[in-house]
């Protein structure tokens, strides 16, 4: 998935861009919609703050190749400002400090 990604981003490039964002994943071990479908009662299978440990650690990852190809594309392009967005820091922070951003609500009726 991630030489995908690259794969646009260099055709981007190819076609003249030279302002990109690239988004990372969200940590989909604490979407509601994926921990009512795995539905696991193994406690070890969650972290502190109830989300799912694998499948954030798998969207870890993901994010940490993504990031590495990026830099790359960085440094063989260089007139061309690519900014990575941390989609995943920033919404684990509602998770571990959920206080801090008053009620949330996810409806994921439609899907």
């Amino acid at each position: 998935m991630t030489s995908v990604s690259i794969s646009v981003l260099q055709k981007l490039i190819e076609e003249g861009a030279v302002q990109l964002v690239v988004p990372g994943n969200f940590p989909i071990g604490c979407n509601s919609y994926v921990l009512n479908e795995v539905n696991s009662n193994k406690t070890e299978d969650y972290d502190e703050f109830g989300c799912l440990r694998n499948y954030n650690a798998a969207i870890k990852y993901f994010n940490d190749q993504l990031k590495t190809a990026i830099d790359d594309l960085r440094h063989k392009n260089t007139h061309v400002n690519i900014t990575y967005f941390n989609y995943y820091s920033a919404a684990r922070r509602l998770y571990e400090t959920p206080e801090q951003y008053g009620k949330l609500c996810f409806d994921f009726s439609f899907l």
